[in-house]
């Protein structure tokens, strides 16, 4: 439970701190560039430097999983902060959330993960979240196709992650952590 709450309130700060640095920050990406070179280096502290490059069985998968999940997570980063100036930081938030639904659906699809019923419950009540809080009165049938594509953006992000976990070498998950925001960095 406290691995939960810690998540929440990191992610959630993140659009937070998204928020309140459009004011104070003119360059944006120079903001991405130390976010992910932070991360670099919380990276390489966690993971020793004795370890960074070990090569071993799935070294070319966890790079090429690697890089792609950082391009995925720079992209993801871009399309929450153009959307918390278009959308506010509420919606913003609650799309970039229920970009969990897309790893859901890969999982059954993919890896024939099925949901229980309060899964499905839960799912249903997400979809239903989607079209509610996007709707638009003013232009019926109108829907903001910039959250919806960081909902997606998001999503495939995440599935990044599960589908290291299940086809990846474990041993070498803290070098996909690190090939993730190196290559988020130098993008």
């Amino acid at each position: 439970m406290f691995y939960l709450i810690l998540a929440i309130l990191c992610s959630s700060s993140l659009s937070i701190f998204t928020r309140l640095s459009e004011k104070t920050v003119k360059n944006n990406y120079s903001l991405l560039a130390v976010n992910y070179l932070s991360c670099c280096v919380m990276a390489i502290l966690y993971t020793g430097v004795d370890q960074l490059f070990v090569v071993q069985e799935g070294t070319l998968f966890t790079v090429c999983l690697g890089i792609v999940n950082g391009f995925l997570y720079l992209y993801s980063l871009i399309l929450l902060q153009k959307n918390i100036k278009e959308n506010g930081i509420i919606l913003t938030s609650l799309f970039n959330k229920l970009g969990i639904l897309i790893p859901v659906v890969i999982s059954i699809i993919l890896f024939k993960e099925m949901p229980t019923v309060i899964q499905i419950l839960g799912f249903i009540i997400a979809v239903c979240a989607i079209i509610f809080m996007n709707y638009n009165k003013e232009e019926a049938g109108s829907f903001k196709l910039s959250l919806l594509y960081l909902l997606f953006i998001a999503g495939i992000t995440d599935c990044t992650s599960k589908v290291f976990e299940v086809y990846g070498n474990q041993a070498l998950s803290n070098q996909f952590l690190l090939y993730t925001f190196l290559s988020a960095f130098i993008t």
